[in-house]
């Protein structure tokens, strides 16, 4: 299961784009057309390359026969100067932001 950090980010994100109908998070139980399956690859700072580095698994599931419609990997990367802490996190924000723009592109494309 998708951290709820992340997986707040990922709710919000769709609710700002207006790309679908309706947007809820798995904890409410609504009947869907489909819903996201996610997985976190990578979600890390790399001292060896100097970067920081997100990649998010995703399926979309149709709800009705259980089928996955289709699913892709989502990563982002970007060269991180300093390996402070709360620069790392910004760093991390950003990307993670990158890798979201992906994926709703990615299901706005399927609906």
């Amino acid at each position: 299961r998708l951290p709820t950090l992340v997986q707040t980010r990922l709710v919000q994100s769709f609710e700002n784009s207006h790309v679908l109908r309706s947007v809820v998070s798995s904890n409410e139980r609504v009947t869907s057309d489909a819903h996201l399956e996610t997985e976190i690859r990578s979600f890390e700072y790399s001292a060896a390359t100097s970067e920081v580095v997100v990649s998010l698994s995703v399926k979309l599931i149709n709800d009705r026969n259980g089928k996955i419609v289709k699913a892709q990997v989502f990563s982002a990367r970007a060269p991180q100067g300093s390996a402070d802490g709360a620069a790392v996190v910004q760093g991390l924000d950003a990307t993670l932001a990158q890798v979201m723009r992906q994926i709703i592109g990615w299901v706005g494309g399927a609906v």
